[in-house]
């Protein structure tokens, strides 16, 4: 798998379906367009960037028995090279992950791994909850939305609820069942705090958990039901943020 925007010559023929051959008599006759490692010195295996597959979509666009190289070169100075639909091509190709490249720093990227790869659960929890709050917003501004949409919402408050639980507690088994976490959530508080959670943190648990025990239920649109039941966003936002809330306070007063 191909994770960074440098192409060799093999990638450029399958992303073409054109031989290499042609390639390599695109590049030579229109070398002052291309990078310097389109051409190499001899022994050199030819590099392409992004910039190189645009250009040599405008030229083999163009191509033909006799190309009218005046007027491929006239394009290609007026940068069409770069604009619809010959630019399209950098959508097709682009990897969603890719290797970081200083060329990226100013466009609309994230890096992950490396030492960025060190995301906690309360974080990650977190950022779940946010998206839920996010959608919920967003669907409540439709005026029909489309009940598939709700899947998304509850998934994403389902699981941030588990992972805010699991960042607090010392250990865990790894599964997805909520009664069980919620059961050693309250034996950590009681005897680190001596806290008993209110009602209201259970009944949201116990909701989740009867509605979607193993994680699966919203996620995959499994049935639910025989009945009609009223989901209300506001409400479960309200109370996802409580939590939340209740969960920075744990981690606050134990300095982690």
């Amino acid at each position: 798998m191909n994770y960074d925007l440098n192409f060799n010559i093999s990638d450029v023929s399958k992303i073409f379906k054109i031989d290499e051959k042609t390639i390599q008599t695109c590049s030579y006759h229109f070398k002052d367009y291309l990078s310097k490692n389109v051409n190499p010195e001899k022994g050199i295996k030819e590099v392409f960037i992004i910039s190189d597959i645009c250009t040599l979509n405008y030229i083999l666009y163009y191509w033909e028995d006799n190309p009218d190289f005046e007027s491929i070169k006239y394009g290609l100075n007026s940068n069409e090279q770069f604009e619809e639909p010959f630019s399209n091509v950098i959508t097709e190709i682009t990897p969603i992950f890719r290797e970081f490249d200083y060329n990226d720093i100013n466009t609309n990227i994230w890096l992950i791994g490396g030492e960025f790869d060190n995301i906690n659960l309360f974080e990650l929890g977190e950022a779940y909850k946010n998206a839920g709050d996010s959608l919920s917003e967003l669907i409540q501004k439709q005026e029909q939305p489309d009940v598939v949409s709700i899947y998304p919402i509850i998934y994403n408050y389902r699981h941030a609820t588990e992972l805010l639980i699991k960042s607090v507690l010392p250990k865990f088994r790894e599964n997805h069942n909520l009664i069980i976490l919620f059961e050693n959530l309250k034996s950590y508080l009681l005897n680190e705090f001596n806290y008993t959670p209110s009602i209201w943190v259970e009944n949201l648990i116990t909701a989740f958990n009867d509605f979607d025990p193993k994680g699966t239920t919203f996620r995959y649109g499994v049935k639910i039901n025989n009945d009609e039941t009223v989901v209300d966003f506001n409400h479960i936002k309200i109370l996802m943020n409580s939590f939340y809330q209740l969960i920075s306070s744990i981690k606050k007063a134990h300095n982690y």
